[in-house]
């Protein structure tokens, strides 16, 4: 007799990607310890709520990836998702991350 098995759920997952709202605007604040892939998911999912951002003009917003290493082409795949909405600016991407040509200077 086959036994079915079910994935349990285990509460609430971890916030890879956080909206917050500070006295310079809003920052997107990227987990730097996930997966890049899981993290463009859960970045599509909290950006496509375009509610969260309001009904008004454009919003300008800060990224922080934090301590993760971005190459040309995650910085391209970032910016297409947040401005692809329509409705989000992207004014800055910040990193913690000090290239190297900077440190050689």
């Amino acid at each position: 007799m086959p036994v079915e098995v079910r994935q349990m759920k285990t509460g609430s997952k971890r916030n890879l990607v956080t909206i917050k709202g500070t006295k310079d605007g809003l920052t997107i604040l990227l987990d730097d310890q996930c997966s890049f892939e899981a993290l463009m998911e859960e970045l599509t999912e909290k950006v496509a709520d375009k509610q969260a951002f309001g009904n008004g003009p454009e919003v300008e917003v800060k990224v922080d990836t934090g301590y993760r290493y971005l190459q040309e082409d995650h910085r391209n795949k970032i910016q297409q998702i947040i401005e692809g909405t329509g409705v989000i600016k992207i004014q800055d991407i910040i990193s913690q991350v000090i290239p190297l040509k900077k440190l050689k200077k």
